[in-house]
């Protein structure tokens, strides 16, 4: 059972702190959950706006007029705790994004990089629902990968996994790496993202 809440500010859920109200909002933790919050919009002919960790997202005082679905579950952790998890269990490949806010499922739709690495270069499947939830799974090279950019972008499309090929590697090699990258990109960016050991 997904909660639909009503005039929910929008700023209270991205990283500027800025934005007006949803008309509608819900958030969600699973694909069931995902499912009954399009359901709904779909049943209420609402327009749907998916919202993720809402790092660098700038949304207009005005709100927007119809439901906002913020993704939490699957897709929707954070980038800092995805790696976490690489980290803690010896999956090495994606150390470079250390440091970089946002969730895994916006990572994926823009195909972050850094360093001259991309993330798209280490997947191997995207799972995605589309606004009237049917499933779909896209290969590498079904997800047109590019600078910043990916097929997600064009089409009505909500990622809700994804599958990678890293490499084995000691959880204590990987953590030294991801601190070194983040020393390296707060001197620079000045951003104040820390690696949680």
């Amino acid at each position: 059972m997904v909660r639909i809440k009503k005039n929910e500010l929008l700023s209270k859920h991205t990283s500027f702190k800025i934005g007006g109200p949803a008309k509608y909002f819900c958030e969600t933790n699973t694909l069931e959950e995902l499912k009954a919050a399009l359901k709904y919009a779909n049943k209420n002919k609402l327009k749907i706006f998916i919202l993720g960790a809402g790092s660098n997202t700038l949304i207009s005082d005005d709100g927007f007029d119809g439901l906002v679905i913020h993704i939490k579950g699957a897709a929707g952790i954070s980038l800092t705790k995805f790696l976490n998890y690489c980290g803690k269990n010896g999956f090495s490949g994606l150390e470079f994004l250390a440091g970089i806010p946002g969730s895994l499922g916006g990572a994926i739709y823009m195909n972050a990089g850094a360093y001259g690495k991309t993330i798209g270069e280490y997947i191997q499947n995207v799972h995605a629902i589309d606004y009237s939830c049917r499933q779909f799974v896209f290969s590498r090279k079904q997800c047109g990968f590019g600078y910043r950019k990916s097929i997600f972008q064009k089409k009505k499309l909500v990622i809700t996994g994804a599958e990678f090929a890293l490499q084995k590697c000691s959880s204590n090699k990987i953590r030294k790496l991801m601190k070194s990258i983040i020393k390296k990109r707060t001197k620079k960016d000045k951003t104040g993202a820390t690696w949680k050991t």
